[in-house]
């Protein structure tokens, strides 16, 4: 059987890549950032440098859940910035679903 460490990290990414690589590679890494937060993190400027770095936190099978909760940002924009950041290292496998406590979205 193989052990799993599972952790939650809550750090401002930005100041953590450092400690992330130490940490790393991961099997899976889980994106949510907030659309907006000002000082901190702005979806349509920031998620591509968060985008770039994964593929050197991943280990070669590793899986990236990227959220995106802004709403004047659609899903051609996510998966624009992960082709065009990453060089085509990372892959789109699946759009999940949003839960059904959410208004429909329409993509393309």
């Amino acid at each position: 059987t193989k052990t799993t460490k599972v952790r939650f990290l809550v750090h401002n990414i930005f100041k953590s890549w450092g400690k992330l690589t130490k940490l790393g590679p991961f099997d899976i890494i889980i994106c949510d950032p907030p659309s907006y937060q000002k000082g901190s993190f702005v979806a349509k400027s920031d998620y591509a440098k968060v985008i770039r770095r994964l593929p050197t936190l991943l280990t070669s099978e590793g899986y990236a859940l990227l959220c995106l909760n802004a709403p004047e940002l659609d899903i051609q924009f996510l998966m624009d910035t992960v082709q065009n950041e990453t060089s085509g290292k990372l892959q789109f496998v699946k759009l999940l679903p949003n839960p059904k406590a959410y208004l429909p979205i329409k993509y393309p």
